[in-house]
C-alpha cells in the first residue's frame, strides 16, 4: 500500500519533498551551531582532517576489502562500493545534535566532505570497480552536483541565521530535529514498496552490508580516541560522520549501473545499509553518552539529553576550578591545560567582555567554591591554598580544564550540567561581576593585584 501511494504521486513530488525536508534539516542543524565554535574547528583542522581521511580513504578501502574477501557478485559488490564511496549523509548532523556529540565539527565535516565528494566519490568508484570488476561505473553527475548544491546552500543559510540571529539557535535546533523525523518517516514510506524484499537474500549479502559499517565504526573511533588533538565528543562526531553514508546518492549510482531485474537487487544494498546505520549509530551514541563521551552529562535524563542542546558556546569548553581554602586541590585535573601566574594576569586584564577569546575562542565557566558561596560573609583573599604544580604557581592558582580540545573530559564533576541559557539568574555566581571577583581573589593570592574590598 505504501508503494502504491508513492507510485500514485507525480514523479516530481517525491524528490521535491525529500529535498525540501533535507534542506530544512541541514538549515536547522547549521543554524543551531555557534559560529565561533565552527571557526575554531576549521582553525584547528585536526578533526576535519581525520574525518575526511576516514570518509574518503578508510571506509572505501574497507568496502573494497569486504567485496574482495567475500567475492560478491557484481550486482552486490558494485552497489556496496557505491555506498562506501558516498559520504555526506545529512542524518549524521542530526544524530550528533540529538546525542550531543560535537555538532560544530559534524557540520564542518559535512561541508568539506560534500564539496570534496564531487572529485573523491568518482575517483574511489572508478579505482575500486576497475580493480575488482573491470567495469566503469555509470554516474549521474547532474544528480551528484544537485545534491551537493542543496547541501551547501542549506549549510550556509543556516550558518547565516546563526551568525545574525543567535537567539534563534534553540528554535532552529528543534526545527531541524522535526525535519529529520519527518524525512525518516517519509523515506521509510517511499522505499517500502520495492519489488525485491530485503529479507530473502543469501547470508553473504547481509554480512557484506553490515561489516563495513561495524569495522569503520570500530577503527575510526579507536583512532579518533587515541588522537591527542581530538576530545571525546569530537572523536564521537568523527565516528558518526565516517559511518553515516549518503545512501540516496549510492542508490542513484546503483540504479544507473544495472538494467532489468538486477536493478532491484542492486538497490537493496544501499537500502539495507541505511537500515544498518540507523540501527548501529544510535546504539553507539547512547553508549558514548552513558560513558561520558558527549557534551550531555551522563546522569541527565534521556528526555533532557535528546530535547535540549548541550553544545558548548564560543569554542571548546573550559572549566575554571579554583583551589579551596582548606588546601585540598580539585580531584579532577588536566595537566595539558594549566595556566601560570602570567596567564592569569593576562586573563584578568582582558576583562569580562573578552573572556570568550581566551584559549582560542574557549568560553570560561567559573566553578563555585566554598569561598564563593560565603561571598557576603568573607571577602578576604584566598589564603592557605596549596600551590598548584608548574613554574611560578602559587596558592589559590586556578586550574583550567579543557573539554573540547584534547581532553577526554566533557565537564568536571563540579561543572553546571545545565544546557547553555538555562542557568538561573538568581545564583550569586551568575550575577554580573562575579567572574571578575573570582579572578580578583585568585590574583590577590598570587600577589598580582590588590585584595578585594570587604564589601561591594
Amino acid at each position: 500500500m505504501a508503494g502504491g501511494l508513492a507510485g500514485a504521486l507525480p514523479p516530481w513530488v517525491v524528490p521535491f519533498v525529500a529535498q525540501m525536508l533535507l534542506f530544512t534539516l541541514l538549515v536547522g542543524m547549521a543554524a543551531s551551531v555557534d559560529t565561533k565554535a565552527l571557526r575554531e574547528r576549521f582553525r584547528r583542522c585536526c578533526g576535519v582532517f581525520f574525518g575526511l581521511a576516514f570518509q574518503f580513504f578508510l571506509l572505501p578501502f574497507i568496502g573494497y576489502l569486504t567485496v574482495s574477501i567475500l567475492d560478491l557478485k557484481p550486482v552486490y559488490g558494485i552497489s556496496l562500493l557505491a555506498v562506501t564511496a558516498s559520504p555526506g549523509g545529512a542524518y549524521s548532523n542530526w544524530w550528533c545534535s540529538i546525542f550531543n556529540a560535537d555538532l560544530a565539527l559534524s557540520i564542518a565535516m559535512t561541508t568539506c566532505s560534500t564539496v570534496a565528494s564531487v572529485v573523491m566519490t568518482p575517483v574511489n568508484l572508478y579505482m575500486y570497480m576497475i580493480i575488482k570488476y573491470g567495469k566503469v561505473p555509470s554516474l549521474n553527475f547532474g544528480r551528484l552536483v544537485g545534491s551537493i548544491a542543496v547541501a551547501v546552500a542549506a549549510i550556509f543559510t543556516g550558518l547565516g541565521i546563526s551568525l545574525y540571529f543567535p537567539g534563534k539557535r534553540q528554535l532552529a535546533n528543534k526545527l531541524g530535529n522535526m525535519a529529520g523525523i519527518f524525512l525518516m518517516v517519509f523515506s521509510a514510506i517511499v522505499s517500502s514498496g520495492g519489488d525485491q524484499p530485503l529479507w530473502d537474500k543469501e547470508p553473504s549479502f547481509y554480512l557484506a552490508t553490515i561489516l563495513p559499517c561495524l569495522l569503520a565504526l570500530t577503527v575510526s573511533f579507536a583512532l579518533g580516541w587515541l588522537a591527542p588533538c581530538l576530545s571525546a565528543p569530537e572523536a564521537v562526531a568523527v565516528t558518526v560522520e565516517t559511518c553515516y553514508q549518503n545512501t540516496g546518492l549510492a542508490l542513484t549510482i546503483a540504479l544507473a549501473s544495472f538494467d532489468g531485474p538486477e536493478r532491484s537487487e542492486a538497490a537493496s544494498v544501499p537500502l539495507f545499509y541505511g537500515i544498518v546505520q540507523v540501527a548501529i549509530l544510535p546504539l553507539f551514541l547512547f553508549v558514548a553518552w552513558k560513558c561520558g563521551l558527549t557534551y550531555a552529562p551522563a546522569d541527565a535524563t534521556f528526555a533532557k539529553v535528546i530535547c535540549q542542546s548541550w553544545q558548548p558556546l564560543g569554542g571548546p569548553q573550559v572549566a575554571v576550578e579554583t583551589a579551596s581554602t582548606d588546601g585540598v586541590e580539585s580531584e579532577t585535573k588536566d595537566d595539558d591545560s594549566r595556566l601560570g601566574d602570567a596567564s592569569l594576569a593576562q586573563i584578568a586584564s582582558k576583562g569580562e567582555d573578552s573572556m570568550a577569546d581566551v584559549e582560542s575562542g574557549a568560553f570560561l565557566t567559573v566553578v563555585p567554591t566554598e569561598t564563593d558561596q560565603d561571598d557576603d560573609k568573607d571577602r578576604q583573599p584566598l589564603s592557605g591554598a596549596r600551590p598548584a604544580s608548574g613554574a611560578g604557581a602559587g596558592g589559590g592558582l586556578s586550574e583550567i580544564k579543557r573539554a573540547g580540545s584534547g581532553s577526554r573530559h566533557c565537564q568536571g564533576p563540579d561543572v553546571d550540567h545545565r544546557p547553555p541559557g538555562s542557568i538561573a539568574s538568581d545564583s550569586p555566581h551568575n550575577a554580573p561581576g562575579s567572574l571578575s571577583k573570582t579572578l580578583s581573589r585568585a590574583e590577590s593570592a598570587h600577589g598580582l593585584g590588590d585584595a578585594p574590598a570587604d564589601a561591594d
